[in-house]
């Protein structure tokens, strides 16, 4: 059975900015301070930019729903490709978990009251369970989804834009920003944070696993890139230029949702305005959930086809062909880490799954970078519809520089940079480690896989 291929260029652009554009993470960032701008100017030169065009390079000549897998088994063995597959799709139900401690966060701020334990825990569910439902439609069927809600993100981030500044304009800047304070001082503690600037650049090379559905995806896809990107950088400043402007950086808290900068920004945080806002940026979080549950299902659904990853990941639907296995072990692992949450009660819980979720993501991208250089080594003929320009060297920097990057983001992210924060870090330590061992172990599945089947040969 053909599949309709109706996920046009317009469509792509609008997807890009649906899966890079975090509106939420905009708040977290600006915890930072003035040093934020320095932080995202330099990021989007060294990160981001880079980032992007090794995603359109690889994503036009290795055309498949395998994406960074494919790539990375390509140029270092399927070892490699099998353990960015796994911490790709691993993030996954931890970052679920933290989207729906933060959707009925932010309804309860909305509604003015608290809601009892077990109406929080049904609502996070129905969230989770949601996106998994909607994951299981055809791209063609569910992009009206994407579409509107990437709309909502770009009426929530210029709506916030003109509210900001004309509460800074009325009451004046929150934080001067001068030299000195862009700059990033001593304080190492705030480095950790940068990781929250860098996850709000990822998911360019989810475009690239809509393949299947596009009907020219050579041409669209560093379309879409280039042009999504410039857009989503544009909002990102914006948003973090008017919550920087209107809020004092002392009021500002890593935990921090868009809905409450706007409370803040409006002062009106029961008013009818701040509830329609607040109904968008939940409608605009599930769309951005499920673009991301999307294509890392269909990741994972190649790896395991691949003989990469367990054979559950591997199922799908008849009809469309949509990996309906990685979709039930998200909601499933998910459920799991709700019901389990309650035992250990914290103020920090969306930060845990969320943190937690972040570095094992960071993970599955370092591989990346160094696998783009040996694939131009190993296939120097091979057809390339965009290719990345430069010298070899500017190439080499452009690929080493965001690993680097990454790397130290990590460390700055899981190891603990004072007393104060150890103890808020050493769950996030034990659960990184767990998170590396269960793929290793994916990967010790697939050797003796690999040797039980040359014994069966021999």
């Amino acid at each position: 059975m053909e599949i309709k291929k109706n996920f046009k260029l317009f469509d792509c652009v609008l997807a890009v900015v649906c899966v890079v554009l975090a509106v939420d993470s905009a708040a977290p960032a600006a915890s930072i301070g003035n040093s934020q701008f320095f932080w995202w100017i330099f990021l989007l030169c060294s990160f981001c930019l880079p980032y992007a065009l090794i995603s359109a390079e690889l994503g036009t000549t290795y055309e498949g729903e395998g994406a960074m897998y494919d790539w990375v088994s390509r140029a270092f063995g399927r070892k490699w490709g099998v353990r960015v597959a796994w911490y790709y799709w691993v993030n996954l139900p931890l970052w679920m978990a933290s989207g729906s401690v933060l959707i009925t966060d932010n309804l309860q701020l909305i509604l003015g009251y608290d809601l009892p334990l077990y109406a929080v825990t049904i609502l996070r569910l129905c969230f989770v369970w949601g996106v998994t439902i909607c994951s299981l439609l055809r791209l063609s069927e569910s992009k009206w989804l994407l579409n509107i809600g990437t709309l909502l993100k770009i009426v929530i981030v210029i709506g916030l834009g003109v509210a900001g500044i004309y509460t800074a304009v009325r009451n004046g800047i929150a934080n001067p920003i001068t030299l000195r304070n862009i700059i990033p001082g001593a304080d190492l503690r705030s480095l950790s944070y940068v990781s929250i600037i860098i996850f709000n650049f990822m998911g360019f090379e989810v475009v690239t696993t809509y393949v299947g559905s596009m009907p020219n995806p050579r041409r669209d896809i560093p379309r879409s890139i280039f042009i999504g990107g410039l857009a989503v950088t544009a909002l990102y400043i914006l948003a973090a230029f008017c919550i920087s402007a209107s809020i004092p950086v002392s009021e500002i808290s890593e935990s921090m949702g868009i809905l409450d900068a706007m409370g803040l920004i409006l002062g009106a945080s029961g008013s009818v305005l701040i509830a329609v806002i607040g109904i968008m940026i939940l409608f605009a979080m599930f769309s951005f959930q499920l673009s991301w549950v999307v294509g890392v299902n269909f990741v994972a659904r190649y790896c395991t086809r691949d003989g990469g990853m367990p054979g559950v990941f591997g199922f799908s639907t008849k009809k469309n062909q949509v990996p309906i296995g990685a979709a039930l072990m998200d909601g499933g692992v998910a459920t799991l880490l709700l019901l389990i949450a309650p035992l250990f009660p914290s103020e920090r819980l969306f930060w845990n799954f969320f943190a937690l979720s972040l570095v094992l993501f960071l993970l599955s991208y370092v591989p990346i970078f160094p696998a783009f250089l040996k694939l131009r080594k190993m296939d120097p003929d091979l057809p390339r519809p965009y290719k990345m320009p430069g010298s070899q060297r500017l190439l080499t920097a452009a690929a080493y520089l965001p690993m680097i990057l990454l790397c130290v983001t990590l460390i700055f992210t899981v190891v603990p940079l004072d007393l104060n924060e150890f103890e808020d870090k050493i769950p996030l330590v034990i659960g990184s480690v767990l998170g590396i061992i269960s793929g290793e172990l994916v990967v010790l599945r697939l050797k003796n896989k690999r040797e039980e089947q040359e014994c069966q040969k021999s």
